[in-house]
């Protein structure tokens, strides 16, 4: 039995599946490019736990369809840091869909708000080859350029957040597999 989109696929027209990459990709050229000329205000402000749960709520229904979970644990006040708002949530938007496209089905992400300013997302996929961490944040890399869905932008778009003095990053691999992505944003009066 042939599913709609392999018919469509096989008629020459692209699957929703196809269109919704292409919408992705287009969304992160353009996230990209505007990182690239955001201007930072010094007295700019944001609540990081309400930028994070705006994420989750977006990519929800996404991890549900893929058949993987998603998990919020968040600092118990309000966390307010000093950046702007929307860069922010490109940045964690960024980090956690690129955990879920590195989390098997039927494994979790994590992303977890601690009243210090700093946010950290989990996954269970296959951790980061020492060989790569220098590449991960550049414009257009990607381990599997095979791999269909992704243009190389979103670990590149979370770097030019951090690096518009909003943030530190950090990348390690876990004890029990998969990666952790740390962003540092500095606490706001």
């Amino acid at each position: 039995m042939v599913c709609e989109d392999e018919r469509l696929r096989m008629n020459g027209q692209p699957s929703a599946h196809d269109v919704e990459g292409m919408c992705r990709i287009v969304g992160q050229l353009i996230d990209s490019v505007e990182s690239d000329t955001y201007i930072v205000a010094p007295s700019e402000k944001a609540e990081l736990r309400s930028v994070c749960i705006e994420v989750v709520e977006l990519v929800a229904p996404l991890v549900i369809s893929q058949g993987k979970e998603i998990c919020l644990d968040a600092a118990p006040e309000p966390v307010w840091v000093k950046g702007n708002p929307d860069l922010m949530y490109r940045a964690v938007r960024n980090l956690v869909e690129n955990a879920i496209h590195h989390t098997p089905r039927g494994t979790l992400v994590e992303l977890v708000v601690r009243s210090d300013g700093s946010i950290r997302v989990f996954d269970q996929g296959p951790g980061i080859d020492d060989n790569e961490r220098e590449f991960l944040f550049r414009r257009f890399w990607r381990h599997d350029r095979r791999q269909p869905g992704s243009a190389g932008l979103g670990l590149a778009i979370v770097r030019r957040v951090a690096d518009a003095r909003m943030a530190s990053i950090t990348v390690e691999n876990r004890d029990t597999g998969g990666a952790s992505f740390s962003l540092r944003f500095q606490r706001a009066a």
